[in-house]
């Protein structure tokens, strides 16, 4: 699947980005309005710095002693550049001073609380502001202006700094949760996925609820997914059973009707031959399907019981080339090994032998006359491990490009050349297909561009 298509990549992204621009967004907000939890360096410094020296300068001022308020405040400037201002509160009013007018809201608070710090921010300086009681019992303000903030954002360094790691900690954040959201959304649409893919493959017996923990649609829906597999491995294990029984049940008068066949023979001659000889041609094709039927039966139902071994698959090849050669050059064809490696297998060598039989004489049967079926057989990759390829070509007629991965069907017959009038029963490509999906190998069909099919088989060796 590829990543632009992947619902848990389109889900994790959205969930992350939409959390990062809300963050972003309160971050901007908190930033142009001077509030919110990202500016508390900034109320902190200039909160702290009015705490700790208004005390002081109001003790002085109870004093009246001007020269030390003057130089405690020419200090206080130097270290913070911060302006700080002590007035009497019933005097604000007759005081002229800029920091009165610029700083009048703050004052106007500050002068209906006790022991409050305000902060304003105004022409881009900030202004705080404590109301207090001096040793002489008078109620003083005292205010501090600092000016200017630092360019180009108005904020210290400090301050900069911790903005980015609250940003970079909360983006972490926010990527695990939405990693864990999107998870828990799609985790159910992946189980569900691999599980269709196990049962179209034909792994019938393939059940999901369990593996879904939880109580919503979700489960609701491979529930269902159950209920269906449940049936159709039903139906399809009773179809499969009641065409082995069948095809059991028929060898038995099979056998009866070629020992009558021999008895007619004997009793009327040559006379009744060429009949008898026409019953003994439809009863050997019977005999033949049945036991193909059963084959397949065999290998759609109990084939897990099937042995396996290592053996040398190119020198198996080569036997069937040479069998399927010597029954090609009666009927003016042959078959030819164009190129093969050596190479071994593990896997059931006699199931492999009639798989191979199978698709080699299905390829002798529709080339044409006076041409060569041609056998390809070399080392490949194969889901990214070591495989062998073989390749089947004749130069039939082809099949339509609709039908190609119908002649893997079972009893499937085709139109124009490959019809029954031609032979078979329409089993053995069936037998080879789901022997060589036993070997969890894969074969399919093409057509080549010059007229003829090209059967490709991989195995893997491992």
């Amino acid at each position: 699947m590829k990543l632009k298509n992947n619902i848990f990549i389109k889900i994790y992204l959205w969930f992350w980005v939409t959390t990062a621009l809300i963050m972003s967004t309160q971050m901007l907000i908190d930033r142009l309005t001077d509030s919110g939890p990202f500016t508390n360096y900034l109320h902190t410094v200039f909160t702290n710095n009015i705490t700790m020296y208004s005390g002081l300068i109001a003790d002085y001022k109870s004093k009246n002693d001007e020269l030390a308020i003057q130089k405690l405040i020419q200090k206080i400037k130097e270290i913070s550049k911060t302006e700080f201002y002590c007035i009497e509160a019933d005097k604000i009013d007759s005081i002229k001073l800029p920091i009165i007018d610029k700083a009048k809201p703050i004052i106007n608070k500050v002068l209906n609380r006790n022991d409050t710090l305000e902060i304003f921010l105004a022409d881009g300086n900030i202004y705080t502001g404590i109301n207090l009681t001096g040793t002489n019992n008078k109620k003083y303000i005292v205010l501090s202006e600092t000016l200017p903030l630092p360019p180009p954002i108005g904020r210290h360094p400090r301050e900069t700094k911790e903005h980015t790691i609250r940003m970079f900690i909360g983006l972490i954040i926010s990527a695990i949760i939405c990693y864990l959201i999107a998870r828990y959304f799609t985790q159910p649409i992946f189980i569900i996925n691999k599980a269709t893919c196990k049962f179209a493959a034909g792994n019938l017996s393939t059940r999901i609820a369990k593996d879904i923990n939880r109580t919503d649609e979700f489960y609701v829906l491979a529930n269902s997914f159950d209920n269906m597999a449940e049936k159709i491995e039903l139906l399809m294990n009773s179809q499969k059973q009641l065409l082995g029984d069948i095809s059991h049940e028929l060898r038995s008068p099979l056998a009866r009707l070629n020992v009558a066949l021999e008895l007619i023979r004997k009793q009327f001659g040559d006379s009744a031959s060429k009949n008898i000889n026409r019953i003994e041609k439809e009863v050997e094709a019977l005999n033949l399907m049945i036991e193909k039927v059963l084959e397949l039966t065999k290998l759609e139902c109990g084939v897990k019981e099937i042995s396996k071994s290592k053996f040398q698959l190119d020198k198996l090849l080569k036997k069937i080339i040479a069998d399927g050669n010597f029954e090609a050059e009666a009927i003016q064809k042959s078959v030819t090994l164009i190129s093969s490696e050596e190479c071994f297998i593990v896997g059931n060598e006699e199931l492999l032998k009639r798989a191979l039989e199978n698709l080699i004489r299905n390829a002798i049967k529709y080339t044409k006359e006076n041409t060569t079926v041609e056998i390809f057989m070399k080392k490949s990759i194969y889901n990214l491990k070591s495989a062998v390829e073989i390749i089947v070509k004749d130069h039939g007629p082809g099949v339509n490009e609709s039908e190609l991965t119908n002649i893997f069907k079972p009893f499937y017959r085709l139109s124009g050349a490959r019809e029954r009038s031609s032979g078979g029963v329409g089993l053995g490509l069936a037998i080879t297909e789901r022997a060589i999906s036993f070997h969890n190998g894969t074969v399919k069909a093409f057509n080549e561009k010059d007229g003829g099919l090209q059967v490709q088989i991989l195995l893997p060796l491992e």
